[in-house]
């Protein structure tokens, strides 16, 4: 073998083990960059399965525990039908620490609430359910939302949904309920 071949495979044993070990070679001399002990963070999200991102790193998926260096890492989760999250950690040596993000979804949410309760919701022909009911999975943008309940007026309007959660408040009308008298009283 030539030297320049033996060096070459001593450079790559040395640097791997100095990858192992903590050193950094340079032009075939160690420097030890000291000890860089590695710190822990547990990503956790609602809702689970996340895409974890350690800048732009893809790490995996929620609930996740990582083994990372020390320093300060941007963390991005990202999840179809949700807005992408970042968030900022700083980790010391041997530091570890769990981190709970929740996404918020893309779809609009709306909450109704009536007086009385118990009223029937239908947001675009579709019925919901009752309320107080929040209803999260709507698309931005204009909806015909109705409210009713035996005995009162319908109550129907157009709601706009955006980023931000959109309250409905209704006080129903009592109906107008007109009894048809009987044509005779008593004995004919």
């Amino acid at each position: 073998m030539s030297k320049e071949f033996k060096l070459f495979l001593m450079i790559l044993l040395v640097l791997g083990a100095g990858f192992l070990s903590n050193k950094i070679i340079i032009s075939g001399k160690f420097y030890i960059v000291g000890e860089n002990r590695e710190a822990g963070i547990t990503v956790l999200s609602e809702p689970n399965n996340a895409e974890v991102f350690i800048g732009p790193n893809y790490v995996g998926k929620t609930p996740i525990t990582i083994t990372i260096i020390p320093g300060t890492h941007e963390i991005t989760l990202k999840k179809v039908g949700y807005h992408d999250l970042k968030e900022y950690v700083e980790l010391k040596k041997d530091e570890s620490k769990d981190v709970f993000l929740e996404l918020e979804t893309v779809y609009g949410k709306i909450y109704v609430e009536s007086i009385p309760t118990h009223a029937d919701v239908s947001v675009d022909g579709i019925y919901k359910g009752i309320t107080p009911k929040l209803i999260a999975d709507l698309d931005d943008g204009s909806h015909v939302i109705k409210i009713s309940k035996e005995n009162y007026e319908d109550y129907v309007d157009y709601v706009f949904v955006g980023e931000k959660e959109k309250k409905v408040f209704v006080k129903l009308e009592k109906k107008n309920i007109d009894f048809p008298l009987p044509l005779h009283y008593g004995k004919s």
